[in-house]
């Protein structure tokens, strides 16, 4: 792998999470889990504030879209119109298939959009193509 993978997974559903983590042990993924149940964590989380503060920035950001109080549409344009966060790529990671989210995702410049899998062999596909892309392919913000 090149460079050091730090993934900022904003999840508000306990289940889901717990999912996602035991996915990224199970594929042995090597990086460094930062986790927000909201928007406003997820906020501090990629800037650094609040009980993140000293925490390396993330290079990499896994977004729900359906959170309650700030959606992951809010979150998006924040971390966009800061000039702090905007390099961070954005990945709205979410179950909504809703065309709308997905064109107003783009719209707020997210990097990509994945439907986000529900099974044990679905999330793991998904994370490792993440992780090949983003470790193999693409290179991250330092």
């Amino acid at each position: 792998m090149t460079g050091s993978l730090r993934m900022l997974v904003v999840e508000d559903n306990p289940p889901e999470l717990r999912l996602f983590q035991e996915v990224v042990r199970q594929a042995e993924i090597r990086c460094t889990l930062m986790i927000a149940t909201n928007g406003e964590q997820a906020l501090e989380a990629a800037s650094g504030k609040g009980i993140y503060s000293g925490s390396p920035r993330p290079n990499l950001i896994l977004l729900d879209y359906n959170m309650p109080g700030m959606d992951g549409g809010e979150v998006l344009r924040a971390l966009k119109d800061d000039a702090y966060t905007r390099s961070i790529p954005v990945i709205m990671f979410s179950s909504s298939r809703s065309q709308a989210d997905i064109h107003r995702a783009y719209d707020l410049h997210a990097n990509c959009d994945i439907a986000k899998p529900f099974d044990l062999d679905g999330m793991l596909e998904v994370v490792k193509s993440i992780q090949n892309f983003w470790t193999l392919t693409a290179q991250l913000p330092k």
